[in-house]
């Protein structure tokens, strides 16, 4: 597949915009989950995403929006990737789909470069299951309380948004507050639905004022170049609306 089978994300509106799936009370957990079933499940959705052609496109697409120096990355951070135990079965499969995307692309972005990317995930629904397991994987958990409203900005994980940053934003809830942390920091490569958010509109009773939407989606195509994030036919749903931005290329001076 070529790079004009994907293309750049257009500059105008687009698609219908995925609900978010947000509660203000923590997901009931499984029973009997354990470490191992965790990791079990945790395998088998990274294999399914490894064997993707949507892997495939996702690696030739960061190749296309790769800095001419390189992504010179020293932080990663993944947000609200749910609760690794819920109970619930489709949310449980979405979570976990999701953070093996997230992991394995990691790991492509560390192939490229000798040095070595802390990861912090954030979530504020993490039981203490949940963060044994992300303990394993050397990745830090910082202590986060979800829905402190107003929400002003994306939390304690904000504090390590910047120019060696990689953001991966898994469908948080967003206020301008969120959308103005994730890109207006100057982050490196960003994986969000902060952008599909703007292309949508002002609706009605939102935390967003009016003309908010347009006015951070400008700033976002100021920036920011955008790919949609590729078709994963293994489970269509679970991607859609993520958007892929990196910074335009600057111009040199003659």
């Amino acid at each position: 597949m070529s790079s004009d089978d994907w293309t750049f994300v257009p500059r105008k509106k687009q698609g219908k915009v995925p609900k978010t799936r947000f509660s203000s009370t923590p997901p009931v957990s499984i029973k009997d989950a354990t470490l191992d079933s965790i990791a079990k499940e945790f395998g088998t959705k990274g294999r399914l995403w490894k064997h993707s052609e949507a892997r495939k496109q996702l690696h030739r697409m960061l190749a296309l929006m790769k800095p001419d120096a390189g992504w010179q990355l020293d932080t990663a951070v993944c947000l609200g990737t749910g609760s690794f135990n819920r109970d619930n079965f489709e949310c449980r499969k979405r979570t976990i789909e999701q953070f093996a995307m997230f992991v394995d692309t990691l790991e492509y972005l560390q192939e490229q470069q000798e040095e070595k990317i802390k990861v912090v995930v954030q979530e504020g629904y993490y039981n203490d299951l949940d963060k044994k397991f992300l303990g394993t994987m050397g990745m830090e958990v910082p202590e986060y309380e979800p829905h402190v409203y107003p929400i002003l900005d994306c939390g304690p994980a904000t504090k390590l948004f910047g120019p060696r940053t990689f953001v991966c934003e898994l469908f948080i809830e967003h206020t301008e507050g969120t959308i103005r942390a994730l890109t207006q920091k100057g982050v490196k490569l960003l994986m969000s639905t902060s952008r599909m958010m703007c292309t949508r509109g002002y609706q009605p009773g939102e935390t967003f004022k009016e003309g908010d939407h347009t006015r951070l989606l400008s700033a976002i195509d100021n920036t920011y170049r955008a790919m949609r994030f590729p078709y994963f036919e293994e489970d269509p749903n679970v991607f859609e609306g993520l958007d892929i931005l990196a910074p335009e290329p600057q111009e040199e001076d003659d």
